[in-house]
C-alpha cells in the first residue's frame, strides 16, 4: 500500500494535517502521528504494525491505496461520470441576442429584434421531454441567458416555464430555475408569476458595476438613463421574496473600493433578506490586474461581517465548468448549439443544431472540446489536478497548441500555495490570498 498521489501533509503555523485534496478531507494530526507518516510515506505498510489504529484510519479514509493503482485514471474516471451523469440535465437558452443595455465591456454583439420563434421554442419542449421521461432521470436544469432573458419574458420564458414545470411535476423529476440578467425588467408581476408556477427557488444572476455613480456611468440603455436604483430595488424586493440572488460585482482596479457604498444599501437589510443574497466579486477582464484581487477578497470579507454571503475570484477547489460537462448544453434564439456562454454566439463558434425533433446534433467542434478535456499529459501527471482541473476545456479549444504543458505556468510554490489556500478554506471557509499564503510559515510534503 502507498499514500496516493493527491494526499499531502500540510504543517502550517505549528498544526498538523493529512489533507486529501481529491474530496476535501483534511485529518488534524498529533505531530507525533505527523512524524510517522512523513517517516513512512514511501514504506506506509511498515505502519500497519508500528501503529494499526493509524494504519487502519488511513485505509478507512482511502488515504492509502494498492500499489498498482491508477489514482489519476479513477479520478478523471469520476469527473466523466459526474459530466455525463444522464440523470441529471442543464439547458441554457438564449430567448433572444438582443439587450436592452449596452454596457460597455459586454463581449456580445446584440443581434436587436431577434426572438425565439416558436419552431425553436417547440424543439426545446421536446428536447426537454426527451431528457425527462428517462426512468433514470431526476434532475433538470432551466438557465435562461442571452442578450436579456427578459426580452422573451411573454413568449419564450413563461410558454417554456409553464410546459417544464407541469411535466417535471407529472414525472416527479425535480426542477430548479435560473436567469443571467441586468435585473432592470424584473418586476413585481414576472415574481408572482414564477410563484404562481411552484418556481419560488428560482436563481437571478444580476450584476452591479459599483456604486451608484460607477454603475450609472456603466451599465446603461440607448437612453443613458440611470439603472443603480432600479436594479438594486428588484435585487432586494426578489430577496425579500425568497428568490436567490447572486449578486455579481463586476470591478475594475478604479471601481472596487466604490462596493462598500453598495454593502451600506445591504447591510440593514432583514437577515431573512441578507440570506438570499450572495455577492461574489468578479474581475472585468479587459481591466484586469491581479494585483487588486487581495483587495477584492478583503471586501468579501467585510460583506461576510455584516451578515451577507460573499466571495472573491481567487478560488482554490475544482471549478466545475457548465460547459465542460456532457449532460450541458446552451441553445441560442435560432437553434444552435453552444457550450460557452463567455463567448459570442457566432456560427464559426457553434457546436451543433437542435434538430426538429428535440435531438442534439454535435460537430467536430464540440468532439474537440471533449477530447481535449482530460487529454494533458502535464495535468495528469501533476498533484494538484483535484484542485485546478488543468483549464476549462474552452481554453483549451482555443488555445489550439500548448496543451501538453501547464497552461497556467504553475511553478511548485504556485502549486503548494494552492494546497495550503485550499486547506484553509475547507477548515474555515475564508479565502486567503496568494499575498496572505505566503506570509504564513508552512510545509507541505
Amino acid at each position: 500500500m502507498r499514500l496516493h498521489k493527491y494526499i499531502h501533509l500540510v504543517e502550517a503555523e505549528g498544526r498538523h494535517y493529512l489533507f486529501d485534496i481529491s474530496n476535501g478531507k483534511a485529518i488534524a494530526l498529533h505531530p507525533a502521528l505527523f512524524s510517522l507518516i512523513r517517516d513512512h510515506r514511501h514504506s506506509i505498510d511498515d505502519l500497519e504494525h508500528i501503529h494499526p489504529e493509524l494504519y487502519a484510519s488511513l485505509l478507512s479514509n482511502a488515504m492509502i491505496i494498492e500499489d498498482g493503482a491508477d489514482e489519476t485514471a479513477l479520478l478523471i474516471d469520476s469527473f466523466i461520470a459526474i459530466d455525463r451523469d444522464p440523470s441529471v440535465f442543464d439547458i441554457t437558452i438564449n430567448p433572444t441576442l438582443d439587450c436592452n443595455l449596452r454596457c460597455w465591456y459586454c463581449y456580445e454583439t446584440h443581434a436587436h429584434g431577434t426572438m425565439m420563434s416558436e419552431e425553436i421554442l417547440n424543439r426545446v419542449k421536446q428536447l426537454i421531454h426527451n431528457k425527462v421521461v428517462n426512468p433514470e432521470f431526476r434532475h433538470l436544469s432551466v438557465n435562461f441567458f442571452g442578450g436579456e432573458p427578459m426580452l422573451g419574458w411573454n413568449k419564450v420564458v413563461m410558454p417554456l416555464l409553464t410546459y417544464t414545470s407541469e411535466l417535471c411535476a407529472n414525472l416527479e423529476v425535480s426542477l430548479s430555475v435560473g436567469f443571467t440578467t441586468n435585473g432592470v425588467l424584473l418586476t413585481s408581476d414576472k415574481l408572482a408569476k414564477l410563484s404562481a408556477l411552484g418556481l419560488d427557488s428560482t436563481s437571478f444572476q444580476i450584476t452591479l458595476d459599483g456604486n451608484r455613480v460607477f454603475h450609472d456611468a456603466s451599465r446603461v440603455g440607448a437612453a443613458k438613463l440611470p439603472t443603480y436604483d432600479i436594479i438594486l430595488r428588484n435585487v432586494i424586493e426578489a430577496a425579500s421574496k425568497g428568490f436567490n440572488i447572486n449578486l455579481r460585482f463586476n470591478y475594475t482596479p478604479d471601481s472596487l473600493q466604490s462596493f462598500i457604498d453598495v454593502l451600506g444599501e445591504l447591510e440593514d437589510l432583514p437577515q431573512e433578506t441578507k440570506n438570499h443574497i450572495h455577492c461574489s466579486f468578479q474581475e472585468v477582464w479587459q481591466t484586469a490586474d491581479k494585483s487588486v484581487r487581495d483587495k477584492a477578497t478583503q471586501l468579501a470579507d467585510m460583506f461576510r461581517g455584516n451578515g451577507i454571503s460573499a466571495s472573491s475570484d481567487i478560488i482554490y477547489h475544482r471549478h466545475l465548468c457548465y460547459a465542460d460537462r456532457e449532460n450541458h448544453i446552451t441553445v441560442n434564439y435560432n437553434g444552435d448549439l453552444y457550450k460557452c456562454t463567455a463567448r459570442e454566439f457566432t456560427p464559426s463558434t457553434r457546436e451543433g443544431i437542435l434538430s426538429a425533433d428535440g435531438n442534439i446534433e454535435i460537430n467536430d467542434r464540440y468532439r474537440t472540446r471533449m477530447s481535449l478535456k482530460y487529454s494533458n499529459p502535464v495535468c495528469r501527471k501533476c498533484d494538484i489536478l483535484p484542485l485546478c482541473n488543468g483549464r476549462c476545456s474552452q481554453g483549451k479549444l482555443e488555445r489550439k497548441e500548448g496543451n501538453d504543458k501547464c497552461i497556467l505556468n504553475y511553478d511548485d510554490a504556485t502549486r503548494q500555495l494552492i494546497i495550503l489556500g485550499s486547506l484553509y478554506q475547507n477548515l474555515t471557509g475564508r479565502t486567503l490570498t496568494l499575498n496572505d499564503l505566503k506570509s504564513r510559515a508552512h510545509t507541505i510534503i
